[in-house]
């Protein structure tokens, strides 16, 4: 099993076995919108790398997490390519917030899959920083690191490696 793919299960794991608490929890959610591009990386003729710019990315997010575990979201995004063969994607994932005065740190994992105009299924991890602006309104920066394995749209007997850095707003209700 790919180590990322173990974490991750561990991770899901540690949420659906967490003891549950006898008082009510109230569940908070965050929506968000990030534009993002980056480099992509795979085999290209000769057994070389072939090196090239992502297309411009626009990610449509939801997290939740609970006042009990603030620490801990989870949630997902619509992922779609706004240049080339405008692939369309949805990525579950898991984060872990830690708060730096009026500043948090997220690194997370998520499981992107392309399923149109072609797939591709990968691993991303990431590493988000978001600052507090005017009221439930943050601001969003990151990077994220994915390696697709498997679809239609890699070359045969390859891996696609993307890198990627953002910018986002989120609405925190």
């Amino acid at each position: 099993m790919l180590p990322g793919l173990t974490v991750a299960a561990a991770m899901v794991l540690g949420v659906l076995l967490a003891p549950a608490s006898a008082q009510a929890q109230t569940r908070l959610y965050q929506l968000g919108l990030a534009a993002s591009s980056g480099l992509q990386m795979g085999p290209g003729a000769d057994e070389s790398v072939a090196a090239q710019r992502n297309p411009l990315m626009l990610d449509a997010s939801v997290r939740t997490w609970t006042d009990e575990r603030p620490e801990l979201l989870w949630g997902g995004s619509l992922r779609t390519e706004l240049e080339g063969d405008v692939g369309v994607a949805v990525a579950p994932r898991l984060e872990l917030r830690q708060p730096l005065g009026g500043f948090e740190v997220r690194p997370g994992l998520a499981l992107p899959f392309f399923f149109a105009p072609f797939t591709m299924f990968g691993i991303e991890t990431s590493l988000i920083g978001r600052t507090q602006g005017a009221g439930d309104v943050g601001l969003l920066a990151f990077l994220s690191l994915a390696a697709f394995v498997a679809g239609s749209d890699l070359p045969e007997d390859g891996t696609v490696l993307m890198l990627r850095a953002g910018i986002g707003i989120d609405l925190t209700h």
